[in-house]
């Protein structure tokens, strides 16, 4: 159901089958529909796994499968046009 990809996300969209909207949607708008909703559900994916690995830097284990990298910000930054 269309209206169970946007439930899970409290505040954005609301679909519900009893409203009078239409209960119809064109291809072109599903397939965008069906591709922002995987970028979302990358997103919570890769946020889950970035927590996760802060959380485990910062206990002094590394996660499983994660690589250590000495990492600084560089206080200059060169662009070339």
């Amino acid at each position: 159901m269309v209206g169970s990809r946007f439930e899970s996300r409290p505040g954005v969209l609301r679909v519900k089958e009893d409203d009078n909207m239409p209960k119809q949607i064109c291809l072109s708008c599903l397939n965008r529909l069906d591709s922002s909703y995987e970028l979302y559900a990358r997103c919570v994916s890769a946020q889950a796994t970035i927590k996760r690995l802060l959380d485990a830097a910062d206990k002094g284990n590394p996660a499983p499968g994660s690589t250590h990298l000495d990492w600084a910000p560089s206080s200059k930054v060169n662009f070339r046009h």
